[in-house]
């Protein structure tokens, strides 16, 4: 009975503070796919899943994701779920199990016909054998693919399993609607109290078991195996336990069907109910998360509840105002709130005090406090009060209302009191209060240093004073308004104005505001926690500042009170809280309960597109090759933060086609017009620290077009080539053909059409003499006609066929053509006739037409030359380089003389010229003579 009375007045002594507790709910409004949420389970990418009574729900911290037995889940009934040692998910459904790996839904197989068989729980042990309690049908088990069934024809008490645990000696406990046995061949009964039906159990690290049951309550198991119940009159919601579940702290959180969720923390008990915030009484399953907070799956839906991180004092918890201006905590634990027109609020042990204008407060707002030498000190509208031993004494009144408001106090090291009014800084030194010169306007702000040094912070700006002179210091803050000074363990000086903070180290200021990540840029209040982290309040919440430099933010989001903090209404108590005082009321922080500064988002990549068609990922995770016109792809991530999933920062990058990171808070990245290469996309996430996950990558290769190939590259080489070689072997089967066919019909010209106009001549001649006297004038002209014309004509056919034989095609052959044609001729007449560098054109080949014109040109160049010039001397020479032709035709004669032209030799000679391509110029030689020169190209 003592035992029930301790535990009575330990709830109820609890209970002021149990209104504190903020829980966060969701429902099937909110996404879930149903409100009645029987469990609760975390993968190892960070998401959380949900089983309801139709289908189950994937929690990424903003959104909710359904699944229904249309995505393959065997049930719309899940019951529970436990993660599987390969990254996939157990389902315990109303029709048996369903697996979930690599996004896909299967069933796994159970060795018997799984329709009808309730699933209520399962377990995965050490060994990674599976244990599946169903509700009729007993114990399944599978290990390394073998299925198992114990019944109660195999020594169990029950078809009817409740729970499964495996104890930390490896045992495995049973459940059932009859008792516990500690599964084995033969199923050994467990010893614990009789008559009890165990819904859960648990044990703790020093091996004690919990054993929560249908209707009784708690029992828990100590190290002397002796039983203690916990039940209702212990202060337990309900006797009826669904669930325990411990926190990462030790503290013990009890799932009851009624009476909410009842916290065991050092044998206290609180209780979270619907007036927390839970979403339903009645509680069906607890999960601790890896950043500390707790889920509980209910009735009514999901709730969350975070680690007393945040918790908020308002009027519906005992404040007498929500518009807290000031707040002080002293080395007692005694908290002092100053409120607006509420008076001075003093919690202490639990319970709340009011003082007023009734007590002896000056005014009933009170802007600032400051505690000095035991004594509470307390700024007013209508002056300067002290709190001392319960009593309230007055120490300043003003002589008007300008000078009755106080705003700031503070003591130096020699005992000095300051304190600003709306109208200056005023000193209190042996009872005496005299004020300080130079400074005007509102004070808002008093910070004494060492070496009787004292900052006043006005809103003029920032005001030093030396051993009382004001010091003349050129610094950034010497005309912005100063609504907060503080100095911080580390010697640095911060001072807040409407303009950002100021930092002071030494000589030396920097400044911090709206752009380089604050919240907003008037900062109202200073504070620091024992880790040295800088709290900055603001009309926008509060920005921590990281002694690395990094920063985060507090908001309404995060369980302010509000966004809108007070001037100066913020300090750190002696358990290392924080609290800030806000508009709407006073918020409790505890920095020891942050886990998140070294968590990073759980990072991965949900899926990657490409035009709008989702690449099977799991498959392809190694390398992804893609054809050239799948150059648009879409790629969707998540780091799962479910501590503050809105703030979750990314950066991205393709390598490939960039290096440097890209900031982004976009959940999606899409790239066009990619050209064909290899790319690795990368991304990773960071925590509202700043703290940066590892990345994730996925490869994939876009192939170049066909055309671009290696393969079709040396393909077309090689038919290139083989054409090439074709259409050569062609060509040279066609020259070869020409060739043979000239030399043929040079054959035939000089062995048929010669031989017979040979003929003709010689049977003219004979003709002629055997007329002897018989033969006419008339007849004798006609034969030397025909002989003269037959000669003529073997002399042309001579040219022909020598230009028709390819074997005679060279420089040097006509140039020996030009000088047999002519050498009798020349003999006759007694011209010497001359070529230079003949030996050196056996190598230059001519084409046909080439050097037929060039033959006749200088043919006709030779005749003109024997006939007009009287020479007695002629010159041919011939230079070839770099393929281009000069042949020279040099006379003796008597040179060019200007009269009208006879014939159309000179202009045959320019046509022969111009139909090769080449250039003919004729003049008279230096020496004398006739020269024509001929220059061209040979092709």
């Amino acid at each position: 009975m003592c035992r029930k009375l301790f535990f009575i007045c330990l709830f109820l002594s609890c209970s002021a503070l149990v209104a504190q507790i903020k829980v966060q709910s969701f429902d099937s409004r909110d996404g879930l796919c149903q409100s009645h949420v029987f469990c609760v389970e975390q993968d190892k990418l960070g998401y959380l899943w949900f089983g309801t009574y139709d289908g189950a729900s994937r929690w990424d911290g903003n959104n909710f994701t359904s699944f229904h037995t249309h995505d393959g889940l065997m049930s719309p009934g899940v019951f529970c779920i436990t993660a599987a040692p390969d990254n996939g998910l157990y389902f315990g459904t109303m029709d048996g199990v369903s697996v979930f790996r690599n996004g896909r839904f299967s069933t796994l197989p159970i060795g018997v016909n799984s329709e009808g068989i309730m699933v209520q729980s399962l377990l995965l042990a050490n060994d990674r054998s599976l244990y599946i309690g169903t509700a009729t049908r007993g114990l399944c088990c599978i290990k390394n693919d073998s299925v198992t069934w114990i019944t109660t024809e195999k020594g169990l008490p029950s078809n009817r399993i409740r729970c499964l645990h495996q104890t930390r000696d490896g045992n495995i406990l049973v459940s059932t609607s009859a008792g516990i046995v500690i599964l084995s061949e033969n199923p050994q009964p467990f010893p614990c109290p009789q008559n009890i039906d165990v819904t859960c159990i648990y044990e703790d690290d020093r091996g004690s078991l919990y054993l929560g049951t249908q209707n009784n309550g708690v029992y828990i198991q100590n190290l002397q195996n002796q039983w203690t119940q916990l039940d209702k009159q212990d202060g337990l919601g309900d006797n009826r336990i669904s669930d325990i579940c411990p926190r990462q702290d030790g503290v013990i959180f009890i799932a009851t069907f009624g009476g909410g969720i009842s916290v065991l923390r050092d044998n206290q008990i609180e209780s979270i109910t619907e007036k927390n915030g839970l979403a339903s009484n009645s509680v069906f399953d607890i999960l601790a998360g890896r950043d500390g907070s707790m889920y509980f799956g209910t009735h009514g839906g999901i709730s969350v509840y975070k680690r007393s991180q945040i918790e908020v004092f308002d009027e519906d918890t005992g404040l007498s105002k929500n518009y807290v201006v000031a707040v002080h905590a002293d080395c007692t634990g005694t908290l002092y709130v100053g409120t607006f027109n509420g008076g001075l609020n003093i919690y202490k042990e639990g319970k709340w005090q009011y003082l007023t204008v009734k007590d002896g407060l000056l005014n009933n707002s009170v802007f600032h406090i400051h505690e000095y030498n035991k004594k509470i000190f307390l700024c007013t509208y209508r002056g300067l009060c002290v709190y001392q031993n319960g009593r309230i004494t007055p120490v300043y009144y003003g002589t008007s209302r300008l000078t009755d408001m106080v705003w700031s106090v503070a003591h130096d090291e020699k005992g000095i009191l300051y304190f600003g009014t709306s109208n200056g800084v005023l000193m209190m030194q042996e009872k005496k209060i005299i004020p300080i010169a130079g400074i005007e306007g509102q004070v808002n702000a008093i910070l004494p240093l060492p070496q009787n040094t004292v900052y006043f912070g006005t809103e003029n700006g920032l005001r030093i004073f030396q051993n009382g002179r004001q010091l003349y210091q050129s610094t950034p803050v010497d005309s912005i308004e100063i609504n907060v000074l503080f100095r911080a363990s580390n010697g640095l000086i911060y001072a807040g104005s409407d303009d950002g903070v100021y930092i002071q180290n030494g000589t030396d200021w920097r400044s911090k505001g709206f752009e380089d990540g604050l919240t907003h840029d008037r900062i109202d209040g200073i504070c620091e926690d024992l880790n040295g982290y800088i709290y900055l309040t603001t009309l926008r919440g509060i920005t921590i500042l990281h002694p690395d430099g990094r920063l985060r933010t507090l908001r309404n989001s995060d369980g302010l009170a509000s966004e809108e903090c007070s001037p100066s209404a913020c300090c750190r108590d002696q358990d290392g809280h924080l609290w800030f005082g806000t508009i709407r009321g006073l918020t409790r922080y505890n920095p020891a309960a942050e886990q998140s500064v070294t968590l990073p988002p759980l990072m991965h990549i949900k899926s990657m597109q490409v035009f709008q068609k989702n690449i099977d990922l799991y498959k392809k995770r190694a390398g992804i090759k893609l054809f050239y016109d799948q150059n648009f792809c879409k790629f969707e991530y998540l780091g799962v933060y479910l501590p503050a999933s809105h703030k979750v920062r990314y950066q991205v990058r393709l390598l490939g086609l960039e290096s440097d990171w890209v900031n982004t808070e976009q959940t999606f990245m899409q790239y066009a017009n990619l050209n064909d290469d290899c790319y690795t996309f990368q991304v990773r996430a960071a925590n509202d620290w700043g703290v940066w996950s590892q990345p994730q990558e996925i490869g994939f290769y876009i192939e170049p077009p066909f055309w671009e190939r290696w393969w079709f590259i040396l393909g077309a080489v090689l038919l290139g080539g083989g054409l090439a070689v074709h259409l050569v072997s062609i060509r040279v089967k066609s020259l070869l053909a020409v060739e043979r066919l000239r030399a043929k019909i040079a054959a035939d010209l000089h062995d048929n059409i010669g031989a017979g106009l040979t003929e003709i001549s010689i049977l003219s001649e004979v003709t002629t003499r055997h007329l002897g006297k018989n033969k006419t004038a008339e007849s004798i002209f006609c034969l030397e006609k025909i002989s003269e014309t037959a000669r003529r004509l073997v002399d042309s056919m001579s040219d022909i066929v020598w230009l028709v034989n390819p074997k005679r095609d060279s420089l040097h052959d006509l140039m020996v053509r030009l000088k047999d044609s002519y050498n009798e001729f020349f003999a006759s007449r007694g011209i010497s006739f001359r070529i230079n560098n003949l030996t050196v054109l056996q190598q230059i080949h001519l084409p046909m037409e080439y050097r037929h014109n060039l033959y006749l040109l200088f043919k006709e160049a030779l005749h003109n030359s024997v006939k007009h010039s009287q020479c007695t001397e002629i010159v041919l020479d011939a230079d070839f380089r770099n393929k281009n032709l000069r042949v020279t035709l040099v006379d003796n004669g008597c040179g060019l003389v200007e009269t009208k032209p006879s014939g159309h030799g000179l202009e045959s000679m320019k046509r022969r010229s111009k139909i090769i391509g080449g250039r003919l110029i004729i003049k008279n030689a230096a020496q004398g003579g006739t020269r024509v020169e001929f220059s061209g190209k040979i092709k």
